[in-house]
C-alpha cells in the first residue's frame, strides 16, 4: 500500500522559530518552493528526514538543528496514512521527544529508542533512509547518485525497494541459531558418552551371577587352585623353549624397517590410486559432459579443453608415480622374503611359545576373574545389586531420551544448513534480482527515451552498468556531461519508484527535488522532466525547491515562498 504523507508541522528547527508552521504535503500535485540562498527553502526536506529517521538530511550534528536563537524546544510532527490506518510521528530535541500514534494512539515505546527507530523503518515505512533519499528526497545537500554508489551499497538500495532485505535479517537470526545448535549438538553428544559409559559399568554389574555367594565363593576357589597349578606348570614349559631360542635381534629390526616401509609405500599407493581415481572421474566428467552440474551452465569449451589437459597431465603423473612405487614394493617384498626364511627354522618353537602365551594368558585371565568376582560377591550384597539395577533402567531411559534429542539436533541443523544456502545472497535473493533486472532495464531505457538520451543502458547481476549507444560503442556513467548523467540519475529515480510501487516496498505519494533543475537540466530538459512525473505518477505530490522561479513559476499549480522575517524563515502560499 502506497504511504500518503499529509501534513508536516515544525518549530525551532534551523532558521525557523518557535512559532509552528504548517505544510500540507498532499494539497497539490506540484508545488515549487522558491526562496533566496539562506533563507530555509531546503529546511522542508530537512524536516521530513529529521521526523523519519531521527538524523539530518545534510552532513550536520544533530544539535545544529536546533534554532541558535532560541536553542530550544524543537519539535515537528508529520501526518500520514497507510491504507486505513493513520499515523502522527513526533519528535523533539530539548527536550527528546520521540512518539509514534496509530489512529490516535500512542505506539507502546516498551524497547529502547533504537528499537523504536526500527519498528518505525521495518514495520510501517518499508523504507530505510538510503532507500528514502533515493526515492523521495533528491537533493544536492546529501543526494548521492544511485550509479555514484559501491556496489554493495547499489545492492543493498534495490533489495530493500523488492522488500528481500528480510532474507538478509533471517539470514543474521539463522546464522546465530547455527552456532547455537553446534553447541547444542557438541553438548548432547558430549552427554551420550557420559551415559554409554555409565552403562558399560552398570552392565559389568548386573551380568553377574546370582548364585549363593558362598557357595560360588568355595566353587571359584577351587577353581582357582587348579588353574594355577596348571599355570606355572605352562610357564616353565615356556621357559625352557624361550631360552633354546637364537638370538635374531638384528634380523628382526632389519625386517620391522623394511616392513614399515612396505607400508608405508601402500598408504602412499592407496593414496596416488585414490587421486587418480578423483582425476579419472573428473576427466569422464568434462568428456562427457557440456553443462555444469549444480549451476546447470553450459561450460566454456575452452575452459573445458584446458582442463582436461590438466587433469590427464595429473593422472598420468599418479599412475607414473604408482608404477615406480610398485617397483620399489616388489625390491622390499623379495628382501623380506629372503629374511623370513632365516626366521622359519624358529616359527615352529615360536608357535609353541604362542599357544603356550595364550594358555598362560588365558589362565591367568581366567584366575583374575574368578579373584575379582568373588571380592565382588564378597563385598556386595544383593540389595546393593538391585539398587544398581534400578539406576541402570534409569539410565537406560536417559540414555533414549538424549538420542532421540540428538537425532532432533541433527536433522534440525541439517535443514539450518540448507536455509542458510537459500538465504544467502546468491540464493533466493538473487533469483528474485534476476527476475526484476530486466524489468528494470527495460524502465530505465523507457525513461531515457522520454528524456530524449538516446543510448542503451543495462544493470547486470552486480549492477554494474553497461551503457552503449547506437553505434554499439561502449561507455560509462562518467563517461558523461553532468547534463547527460543528469538524464541517467532521473530515469533511474523514476524506475525505482515504479519498481516500489509494483511492490508496495516504498511507495509514497511524495517527491522533493531540491535545486535538482538549478544545475545540470537545461529548459528542455525540465520539461522532459516534468513531463514524465505527470504522465507516470498520478498520485503524485511532487516539490521542486529551487530559485529559478524565472524558469518554473508558470509549470505549478503551487508556489510556496520562503523569506526571512526578523531574522527567522516563514513560508508564505503565493498560489
Amino acid at each position: 500500500m502506497m504511504t500518503i504523507f499529509k501534513k508536516i508541522r515544525f518549530k525551532n528547527i534551523m532558521s525557523y522559530g518557535n512559532q509552528m508552521t504548517e505544510v500540507e504535503l498532499d494539497k497539490a500535485t506540484t508545488t515549487l518552493v522558491l526562496g533566496a540562498n539562506g533563507h530555509g527553502k531546503s529546511v522542508l526536506a530537512e524536516v521530513l528526514t529529521f521526523t523519519l529517521f531521527g538524523k539530518p538530511l545534510r552532513n550536520i550534528n544533530i544539535p545544529n538543528l536546533i534554532n541558535s536563537v532560541n536553542n530550544a524546544d524543537l519539535l515537528v510532527e508529520l501526518e500520514f496514512s497507510i491504507g486505513t490506518s493513520e499515523y502522527l510521528i513526533r519528535r523533539g530535541l530539548k527536550p527528546k521527544i520521540f512518539e509514534i500514534f496509530l489512529d490516535g494512539k500512542l505506539i507502546p515505546q516498551d524497547a529502547a529508542s533504537k528499537d523504536y527507530q526500527t519498528i518505525l523503518e521495518n514495520d510501517i515505512l518499508k523504507m530505510n533512509y538510503k532507500t528514502f533519499i533515493q526515492i523521495v528526497i533528491i537533493g544536492k545537500a546529501s543526494y548521492k547518485p544511485f550509479m555514484s554508489l559501491t556496489p554493495a551499497e547499489r545492492r543493498a538500495i534495490v533489495e530493500d525497494l523488492l522488500d528481500i532485505n528480510i532474507f538478509s535479517d533471517m539470514n543474521i537470526i539463522l546464522k546465530n541459531e547455527m552456532t547455537a545448535m553446534k553447541k547444542n549438538v557438541a553438548d548432547v553428544n558430549y552427554q551420550s558418552d557420559l551415559i554409554k559409559e555409565k552403562l558399560l559399568l552398570y552392565s559389568d554389574v548386573l551380568n553377574e551371577s546370582h548364585i549363593s555367594i558362598q557357595e560360588q565363593l568355595d566353587t571359584n576357589q577351587k577353581e582357582i587352585d587348579e588353574y594355577s597349578i596348571e599355570l606355572e606348570k605352562l610357564k616353565t614349559e615356556k621357559t625352557n623353549l624361550v631360552n633354546g631360542l637364537p638370538d635374531v635381534s638384528g634380523d628382526k629390526i632389519r625386517f620391522s624397517k623394511l616392513k614399515e616401509k612396505l607400508d608405508k609405500l601402500n598408504e602412499y599407493a592407496t593414496t596416488f590410486k585414490t587421486k587418480a581415481g578423483y582425476v579419472k572421474k573428473d576427466i569422464n566428467f568434462f568428456e562427457s559432459n557440456t553443462n555444469c552440474n549444480t549451476c546447470t551452465q553450459e561450460i566454456d569449451h575452452c575452459f573445458k579443453e584446458e582442463t582436461l589437459k590438466k587433469k590427464e597431465c595429473q593422472f598420468k603423473k599418479y599412475q607414473d608415480a604408482l608404477k615406480d612405487i610398485e617397483l620399489e614394493q616388489n625390491k622390499i617384498r623379495n628382501t623380506l622374503i629372503d629374511i623370513d626364511a632365516s626366521f622359519k627354522a624358529l616359527e615352529k618353537k615360536k608357535e609353541s611359545i604362542n599357544k603356550l602365551d595364550n594358555l598362560i594368558l588365558n589362565h591367568q585371565n581366567h584366575i583374575d576373574s574368578l579373584l575379582k568376582y568373588n571380592f565382588k560377591i564378597s563385598s556386595g550384597h544383593e540389595k546393593k545389586l538391585q539398587e544398581r539395577r534400578v539406576e541402570y533402567d534409569k539410565i537406560e531411559l536417559e540414555q533414549g531420551l538424549i538420542t532421540k534429542n540428538r537425532e532432533e539436533l541433527i536433522k534440525n541443523q541439517h535443514l539450518y544448513t540448507i536455509a542458510n544456502t537459500l538465504l544467502k545472497d546468491e540464493g533466493i535473493k538473487s533469483k528474485i534480482i534476476k527476475h526484476y533486472l530486466p524489468q528494470m532495464n527495460n524502465l530505465i531505457n523507457k525513461f531515457l527515451t522520454n528524456l530524449d538520451f538516446n543510448v542503451t543502458f543495462n544493470l547486470d547481476e552486480n549492477f554494474n552498468e553497461v551503457i552503449k549507444n547506437k553505434a554499439k560503442e561502449n561507455f560509462t556513467y562518467y563517461s558523461f556531461s553532468e547534463g547527460e548523467k543528469q538524464r541517467i540519475d532521473s530515469a533511474i529515480i523514476f524506475t525505482w519508484r515504479k519498481i516500489a510501487q509494483m511492490k508496495n516496498s516504498a511507495n509514497t505519494n511524495l517527491l522533493f527535488l531540491d535545486e535538482t533543475f538549478d544545475s545540470s537540466l537545461d529548459s528542455s530538459g525540465i520539461e522532459e522532466f516534468l513531463g514524465i512525473l505527470s504522465d507516470t505518477e498520478t498520485d503524485l505530490n511532487y516539490f521542486v525547491i529551487s530559485h529559478r522561479g524565472d524558469v518554473l513559476l508558470d509549470k505549478f499549480e503551487r508556489i510556496l515562498k520562503v523569506e526571512m522575517v526578523n531574522g527567522f524563515s516563514k513560508i508564505k502560499e503565493v498560489i
